[in-house]
């Protein structure tokens, strides 16, 4: 019985398992007396020994294989200053920082969202809105309980992202002409998701978006600043498609195929064009 028990509840997440484990560890007692003797303000104390306690008990490196409890871990270590980089980057957005400016609160959020959608897609039997609450209810137990409405928002808005780039990958594999790579995060950070060829050609980089009209005002966006907005791709998935969870169904992959391989090869020749007149 213990064993099933077990199985269970490694398939799915917990926010009490991974509360209980964190404050329950030596590693949380030995970050909060760290901490303390390090003089870390009062209000900081909590988040950063939790921080410090997720990781320790994590005991991988991002990237490495990871059970889906060291992966809830992982994710709960960024929780620390997630909500507050996401805040100021709304505020910097408002006064029109300028990229450099905003660029290592950028990295924040892409080193966030490449460990979580390493976690929602190894793990494909996660639903969209159990990621949704388990984040939220972590962020509130390291944080108090506070109004997170505008957390809560942009947590939606990059899982939806996320997922649509987990999809456009499925798709993409069903393409015999198109080869393709991940984006590092650092690619990502100048709106790369995928890099794809093909037929021997050089990599190009694509941006996948969640939606038509998110997609339109990128590629306007993109035309009114003198840029090339072929690389700027909506997959044609529409929430339905996802049935609750992070993945369509290879049936479904399978029917977007011929659209984005369009879009893929037209974005190809754009780029390969501009880049001979360059």
């Amino acid at each position: 019985m213990s064993e099933t028990t077990n199985t269970t509840s490694e398939k799915t997440l917990s926010a009490g398992r991974i509360i209980q484990k964190i404050g329950t560890s030596t590693d949380y007692i030995r970050a909060r007396n760290i901490v303390e003797h390090k003089g870390v303000s009062v209000e900081r104390r909590r988040p950063v020994a939790i921080q410090m306690a997720a990781v320790a008990l994590r005991g991988k490196r991002p990237g490495e294989y990871m059970t889906l409890e060291e992966h809830s871990l992982n994710i709960t270590s960024h929780l620390a200053t997630l909500e507050d980089t996401m805040q100021t980057l709304r505020d910097m957005e408002e006064y029109g920082a300028k990229r450099k400016e905003r660029l290592p609160y950028l990295k924040k959020i892409a080193e966030f969202n490449h460990d979580l959608k390493d976690m929602v897609d190894t793990n494909s039997n996660l639903r969209f809105n159990d990621v949704v609450t388990f984040i939220r209810t972590m962020n509130q137990q390291i944080h108090g309980r506070h109004d997170d409405s505008a957390f809560n928002t942009g947590l939606r808005e990059t899982l939806e992202g996320m997922r649509h780039e987990l999809a456009a990958e499925q798709i993409i594999g069903c393409i015999d002409s198109v080869q393709y790579r991940h984006a590092t995060t650092a690619e990502d950070l100048h709106g790369g998701d995928f890099f794809v060829s093909a037929n021997g050609s050089p990599f190009v980089p694509i941006d996948i978006k969640a939606s038509y009209l998110t997609a339109e005002r990128k590629r306007e966006h993109a035309r009114q600043n003198g840029f090339d907005d072929s690389h700027i791709i909506w997959p044609e998935v529409d929430g339905e498609d996802f049935n609750g969870g992070f993945h369509i169904s290879s049936e479904a992959a399978a029917k977007k195929a011929p659209a984005m391989e369009r879009a893929i090869l037209h974005t190809i020749a754009r780029q390969t064009r501009l880049k001979r007149s360059a």
